[in-house]
């Protein structure tokens, strides 16, 4: 009996010294982050992590995982960021997955996790997923529904300014300038609690001197950059030295692009900027305005030698979004010194990444580097300047930010030009009106036939088939000849395949055939050939915001409701009005 009550002793000895071991580990790897030392503190989090599993304590290796997901992107890991955070999500979904590692887990500790690291798990996701693929790729809008449901479902509804700062990335790839400023001044007029990131309004501000910047309003960016850092001495700030840091480099690639000297290596917090390996996020964002600082004074070698690093780098960790920026400023570089062969063969494979992200935003930069005389550094819609010009001369000398066509090619209104069937397709669209005042099974039956009777010899222009597509979507009827039409569409369509609109269009008439009384058709249309025909579409041309609409309704019916928000986005960005 002895024995065994001194085995019981000993064994919760040693549990208590396992515990004061982990806990003596977390306070460790904690106490480097407000210094920014992410690589050190990550290293610890991740021994305590795996202390936490062969040790079967389950909060140890939960805390462990989630900071290591939370450090990851400054150190240019969004790979391990994403699986980290989709690790996360899978315990705090599921019971059972934490009972794995420690089957006598208090089911109110649970609770407590679920509470407090569920909002930030999804955000983490969303950002990973952004730095990798682009901010505004597929299904990156439902992110942000998604996790405001998170933080309302979970109670923490100040996490919900974490999803505006992230949707005020996704709405700038897509170019909506008013969007992504609206959702900065959300953050920035929270009512209520912050969430556990703190007071985050130093950071949204920043992003609207960002935008300021980005159309050359250079002195509105300062002025607005000088208020970001009055917030990053807020009380409520969480990590004061990074947000300072963080705030002052961005400041200085305004003034460096304005003709001024950087001011961060005057500030008395500067001497405490972590090592490049410890921070590798600030290492990018001082060689990016060191590469500045070089076009100030036209030494384009070490301009490009210090991008050139940058962009070989984010290519092999997939860092897909910052890539953008920096290939962005290459080929600024590239153009300025001269060099417009290489700045061409960087450009296209930019463009053609960009097109597979949706990042509209780069894909406008781009065009504009591409056909100004005088490229800004920033690959923005203004002409750099020298030292010592007023700011008020250079906001004045930029033009106003491209926007798409105002009106659209008159494919999507046959009629409007002059082709050889816009009379009888303009006779065609009065006989419609006619036909939604006063319907008859007479004058349906007409119109239908008439129009079907048109083949694609016939209609050879490209407006007068896209015209035809449109209004046979209003035709379908019953769908008992819906192969034929079908048959008929795609003959009329297939000239033109690389037409943007005709593709659209013959999208929604596929789609008006699977829906019709005529079930077989469904089989024989699939949904994925008609997305696939609205995809394309917006690869071809992605100024059209019609074409977005109707993309926007397709993936709507088929409850894809994170591309259809991103196609009806990008259409209400193309045309505010119609």
């Amino acid at each position: 009996m002895f024995q065994d009550s001194g085995d019981q002793i000993m064994a919760s000895s040693d549990e208590s010294q396992i515990d004061q071991q982990l806990q003596d580990l977390q306070e460790r790897a904690g106490g480097l982050i407000p210094k920014c030392q992410f690589s050190s503190s990550s290293r610890l989090y991740g021994e305590l992590r795996r202390r936490g599993r062969v040790e079967h304590r389950a909060h140890a290796y939960v805390l462990g995982t989630f900071f290591q997901m939370d450090q990851a992107q400054y150190l240019f890991e969004f790979q391990t960021m994403r699986e980290r955070a989709i690790e996360l999500i899978a315990i705090l979904e599921n019971e059972e997955q934490v009972r794995q590692i420690q089957s006598d887990f208090s089911r109110e500790q649970y609770d407590y996790l679920v509470y407090s690291m569920s909002s930030c798990a999804y955000e983490n996701l969303a950002e990973a997923t952004g730095q990798l693929e682009g901010y505004n790729s597929d299904g990156m809008h439902a992110c942000i529904t998604d996790g405001i449901q998170i933080c309302r479902r979970t109670g923490k509804i100040g996490c919900v300014s974490c999803f505006r700062e992230y949707a005020c990335d996704v709405y700038l790839a897509a170019d909506d300038a008013d969007i992504a400023g609206h959702q900065c001044r959300l953050v920035m007029e929270q009512d209520g609690a912050w969430s556990d990131r703190g007071d985050r309004r130093w950071l949204a501000t920043s992003k609207l001197a960002w935008l300021a910047a980005l159309h050359g309003r250079f002195d509105e960016a300062l002025t607005t950059m000088d208020r970001a850092l009055e917030f990053t001495q807020s009380e409520a700030v969480s990590l004061k030295f990074e947000s300072r840091m963080r705030t002052l480099m961005a400041r200085d690639s305004i003034r460096l692009t304005a003709g001024f000297p950087s001011l961060i290596e005057a500030d008395s917090e500067f001497v405490h900027m972590p090592t490049a390996e410890e921070c590798p996020v600030f290492e990018h964002a001082l060689d990016l305005n060191a590469a500045l600082r070089a076009v100030q004074h036209e030494n384009w070698d070490e301009a490009s030698r210090l991008l050139s690093h940058w962009d070989q780098r984010l290519q092999k960790c997939n860092g897909t979004h910052l890539w953008f920026e920096t290939r962005l400023r290459l080929i600024a570089v590239k153009r300025l010194s001269g060099q417009q062969r290489q700045a061409e063969t960087l450009a296209r494979q930019l463009e053609q990444r960009a097109r597979s992200a949706n990042d509209y935003l780069t894909l406008r930069r781009l065009q504009l580097l591409l056909d100004t005389d005088t490229p800004s550094p920033l690959a923005i819609a203004a002409e750099p300047r020298r030292a010592g010009v007023a700011d008020t001369q250079t906001a004045s000398a930029a033009p106003a930010p491209l926007s798409a066509d105002d009106s659209e090619m008159s494919l999507e209104e046959p009629g409007d030009a002059v082709t050889p069937l816009s009379k009888q397709i303009e006779s065609f669209r009065m006989r419609m009106n006619d036909l939604m005042q006063e319907p008859t099974q007479e004058k349906f039956d007409s119109i239908r036939a008439e129009i079907l009777a048109i083949g694609a010899n016939e209609a050879n222009h490209q407006e007068d088939a896209c015209g035809l597509l449109h209004l046979m979507g209003y035709l379908v009827g019953a769908g008992d000849d819906g192969e034929a039409v079908w048959k008929w569409a795609n003959s009329l369509a297939a000239p033109h395949r690389s037409n943007a609109v005709a593709l659209s269009v013959l999208g929604v008439l596929g789609d008006a055939l699977r829906g019709c009384p005529n079930e077989t058709l469904a089989e024989k249309i699939t949904t994925e050939r008609t997305e696939q025909l609205f995809r394309k579409s917006l690869e071809l041309d992605a100024t059209k915001p019609r074409n977005f609409l109707r993309a926007g309704d397709h993936f709507a019916a088929a409850d894809n409701q994170g591309e259809a928000e991103r196609c009806f986005a990008r259409a209400f960005r193309l045309d505010r009005v119609d």
